[in-house]
């Protein structure tokens, strides 16, 4: 509907996924800003690619404001 490029999408959905599987023991509604904040500070810490980081960071930011319409 957005008019993604595929290569977008699979972007999101694949920085999504990490982001969702690194907190596997948790549900993910559970998941807080503060937990974001820590992956985000992790990744930061582990690569110095900003394409790794940006996707993550705008996956996760989609989830939040377009799929549970949260700010």
């Amino acid at each position: 509907m957005r008019k993604y490029a595929n290569n977008t999408v699979k972007t999101y959905v694949t920085s999504f996924e990490t982001f969702i599987n690194h907190y596997h023991t948790k549900e993910l509604v559970s998941i807080n800003e503060s937990d974001v904040r820590n992956y985000i500070l992790k990744l930061v810490k582990k690569t110095s690619l900003m394409l790794t980081i940006n996707s993550a960071i705008n996956s996760i930011k989609f989830y939040y404001e377009s799929v549970l319409g949260m700010p």
